[in-house]
């Protein structure tokens, strides 16, 4: 059964484009201790928890605006050529 806390990484790897290392560096953790948290071996702090949460609530932000340029890129491109 998949954790919150694997769930989050899983998202935080797809969409966020980030590796193990890189969460483990923003969550000052080593990347040993980031690969246990999805197996569920180890579990992060609450501190740290808080910490992923967060960084996921960016990387929403971050796709979710990529998403609206481009698609307004889109609509520029396609009244531009009605023209």
């Amino acid at each position: 059964m998949a954790t919150a806390v694997s769930l989050i990484l899983e998202h935080l790897r797809d969409d966020g484009g980030l590796q193990g290392k890189d969460i483990a560096n923003i969550v000052a953790v080593s990347p040993a201790a980031v690969s246990r948290w999805p197996s569920g071996k180890a579990t992060p702090d609450l501190r740290t928890q808080t910490v992923i949460a967060e960084l996921r609530y960016v990387v929403d932000r971050l796709v979710d605006s990529t998403r609206r340029t481009k698609r307004g890129l889109a609509a520029c491109e396609t009244s531009a050529s009605e023209e």
